[in-house]
């Protein structure tokens, strides 16, 4: 899914959104602030396999069909919540 981005670092990884600095739409309203990241945390934590499956389940047979993207994205979202306290303190790290 992220393969081919050029400069793309999974977001968890230290440094890996510095070049969002002052590119993002609302970094400027969001810099500067203490955030409490705790209900973030718990619901990406809470998102389970099962809650995974339920959602490519969901999706319709024309976007699952002789297609691997659907898996990735998934994939990617479980590896999200797998990473997301190093994640959120990447996204603290930028903002403060």
């Amino acid at each position: 899914m992220t393969e081919g981005i050029i400069g793309w670092q999974p977001p968890w990884q230290p440094g890996a959104l510095q070049g969002t600095q002052n590119r993002h739409a609302l970094f400027t309203a969001l810099a500067g602030r203490q955030y409490d990241w705790a209900r973030m945390e718990g619901a990406w934590q809470a998102l389970s396999q099962e809650r995974l499956a339920e959602f490519r389940a969901a999706l319709p047979y024309e976007w699952t069909a002789n297609n691997t993207v659907a898996d990735e994205a998934l994939a990617y979202l479980a590896q999200v919540r797998d990473n997301v306290r190093p994640a959120l303190a990447e996204v603290a790290r930028v903002l403060a």
